[in-house]
């Protein structure tokens, strides 16, 4: 059988150069192929050049090159085609209409803030997400009121993070009651509790509460679809457009973070997520992090690490 002129990568295939491996990221089958380094240069330097082409500017004289295409149309990963201009690439672009895609308010006392003020600056911009860490200081008749605030907003779903009380009936009828509500997690319980068909989820054990303030995500635990790979390969997907409220109404990137860029009780939300230092972790993307910039899977990493800018303008993760 004769082979065709040029080999093509499925559109939903992507090929990503490392400093010492590579991969081909599959998005339709939410995987990826490890392949060796040349190869990939070629599949991203030499796309849309005919195979003779190829294999003369690597003086591949044994066809090793073709037989590398031969194994990946195998794997139904790519294939031969004369008209490649017939199948175009994804464009990876990533845009956002909100000012602010994700919150997170963190609520010692009820009266300490005004959160229903807070609630209506989120809705102002947009917040599509919201995640809310308690104490045990809080009511059900305080959260449920609470809630009652985001019903009418622009927020899609809510979460919520807090130490058990009472007993699970009560759970139970706040996620019955609260229509954007989609998860409820609950530590320092009498006994686990597990209840997926209303989504409440519990622990026995205490939790440090930096845990939740900063959640650690393995390396190795990948995320593969078109929108993440999208929005990684310029901002990074944990910090871009994400606000962070701590108890005493300060306004942070994250809630384990120092850095503190206002108060709500004084300043313009708004007016604060706009500034240039605040956004400045929105595009702290993985090719700009020192640890993962070498990484062939930085494009499918979610890295919440904590990060510090060096004098190069890159980024380190503070350890």
């Amino acid at each position: 059988m004769k082979i065709k002129k040029y080999f093509k990568l499925y559109s939903y295939n992507v090929p990503v150069q490392g400093d010492e491996s590579a991969i081909i990221v599959s998005f339709q089958n939410s995987n990826y192929t490890e392949i060796p380094q040349f190869l990939c240069e070629i599949l991203i330097n030499f796309e849309g050049k005919e195979i003779k082409d190829i294999e003369k500017a690597y003086d591949d004289e044994s066809n090793t090159i073709l037989s590398y295409f031969k194994d990946l149309v195998k794997k139904e990963i790519g294939f031969f085609t004369d008209t490649p201009d017939n199948y175009p690439k994804i464009e990876f672009k990533w845009e956002s209409p909100e000012m602010i895609k994700s919150a997170v308010i963190e609520i010692d006392s009820f009266e300490a803030l005004n959160y229903e003020k807070l609630l209506k600056n989120l809705d102002e911009l947009n917040c599509k997400h919201l995640e809310f860490w308690f104490s045990d200081k809080y009511t059900f008749n305080a959260l449920k009121q609470l809630l009652i605030n985001t019903e009418d907003s622009t927020l899609r779903s809510i979460s919520i993070i807090l130490p058990f009380k009472k007993n699970i009936d009560s759970f139970i009828s706040l996620s019955d009651n609260t229509s954007k509500l989609t998860d409820i997690q609950v530590y320092n319980c009498p006994k686990r509790i597990l209840l997926p068909e209303k989504n409440i989820y519990g622990i026995k054990d205490d939790i440090d509460k930096d845990f939740f303030k900063h959640k650690n995500y393995e390396n190795d635990e990948y995320i593969i679809y078109v929108d993440f790979f999208s929005e990684s390969i310029k901002y990074n997907p944990y910090y871009n457009k994400k606000v962070c409220i701590d108890k005493e109404g300060y306004i942070k990137n994250c809630l384990s973070h120092k850095n503190r860029f206002g108060n709500i009780k004084h300043d313009n939300l708004k007016e604060i997520i706009q500034t240039e230092d605040f956004q400045d972790l929105w595009f702290a993307c993985n090719d700009k992090i020192e640890e993962f910039k070498g990484s062939p899977f930085r494009y499918i990493m979610f890295n919440s690490n904590e990060l510090r800018k060096n004098e190069n303008g890159l980024y380190n993760v503070v350890s």
